[in-house]
């Protein structure tokens, strides 16, 4: 009983972690389709720091 607990919680850690990347990735890419659309964005270097903010908080979490 003891060892599916365990092997439940593995699962359960491999699939946030996956989910953290997806949403990295996602965060990412969202970046980049915003600089693509918008390419007078690389001028205002605070959306950029804050994008970059942003993806840090989310590695943090």
């Amino acid at each position: 009983m003891e060892n599916n607990h365990i092997q439940e919680m593995k699962t359960l850690e491999k699939k946030l972690e996956l989910k953290i990347k997806e949403d990295e990735q996602n965060l990412a890419s969202d970046i980049l389709k915003d600089v693509i659309l918008n390419p007078g964005m690389l001028n205002n270097l605070t959306d950029v720091i804050k994008g970059i903010s942003d993806l840090e908080k989310l590695v943090e979490k």
